[in-house]
């Protein structure tokens, strides 16, 4: 009778997401260091609530959610940003206002969580 319920337990953990592998909108909150199209570093923080801010060209706003395991974010200006992890790495992919997002990306570059955003 013991290892039924041990099973039953594993089984509902498994089912709703326990060992699922894909990321949940916690482990996309936070502050990430990503790189613009010439290279220069700047950040995304992604806010619990769902919104999201940049430092990119003196701050930018938008909006974030998650889909398919991966952290989309709406900027104000029509861009879009996917962070996803692939493989043992996280990456950021841009994509200009009219792009599709499952198309060839405008810029790519990797994503480092950091703890928060340095003082300049």
């Amino acid at each position: 009778m013991k290892n039924i319920a041990y099973s039953f337990l594993l089984l509902v953990f498994v089912l709703f997401g326990g060992l699922s592998g894909t990321a949940s909108a916690s482990d996309w909150k936070g502050v990430w260091k990503v790189s613009d199209s010439q290279g220069q570093p700047f950040y995304i923080t992604l806010l619990a609530g769902g919104t999201a801010a940049s430092n990119l060209e003196g701050g930018i706003f938008g909006t974030w959610t998650t889909s398919a395991g991966k952290a989309v974010i709406s900027w104000g200006g029509g861009w879009h940003s996917v962070i996803s992890h692939d493989g043992g790495a996280s990456v950021k992919r841009a994509y200009k206002p009219g792009s599709a997002m499952d198309g060839t990306p405008t810029n790519t570059s990797d994503a480092v969580k950091v703890d928060q955003v340095p003082w300049r």
